[in-house]
């Protein structure tokens, strides 16, 4: 998978309010001279925007979750700090915030708990 594959299943895929945010996760970590406040702010935007009522949806948080797994893998060559790749990928538990949100909520995965643990980044 490349950065224009991910960038097209967002523009197809993707709940259109949450477009804006995930295309600027992407830009935040492929570029390479990484910015750690632009990649918290985008992480952030996309946190609260998914906490929103209407978008905090099943399929928005499944979606949100293999995005930023697949984020992870495109940008993990670039020279990031640890701590947001790890971030990226310990969001594994994220498709679980609606239908079993006890399970997401002990991994630390509720859109909450992610855009709080982002803010500290």
């Amino acid at each position: 998978m490349t950065q224009t594959d991910l960038h097209q299943r967002v523009e197809v895929r993707a709940d259109p309010a949450l477009r804006p945010a995930l295309l600027e996760v992407l830009a935040a970590f492929s570029t390479l001279s990484f910015s750690a406040d632009r990649a918290r702010d985008a992480l952030v935007s996309l946190f609260e925007r998914l906490s929103s009522p209407g978008i905090r949806t099943s399929e928005n948080c499944a979606f949100v979750e293999h995005y930023l797994m697949d984020v992870e893998s495109v940008c993990g060559s670039h020279d990031m700090p640890a701590r947001y790749r790890e971030f990226l990928c310990n969001a594994n538990a994220l498709h679980d915030a609606i239908t079993a949100p006890a399970i997401a909520e002990n991994f630390g995965c509720l859109p909450e708990q992610l855009m709080a643990e982002a803010r500290t980044l």
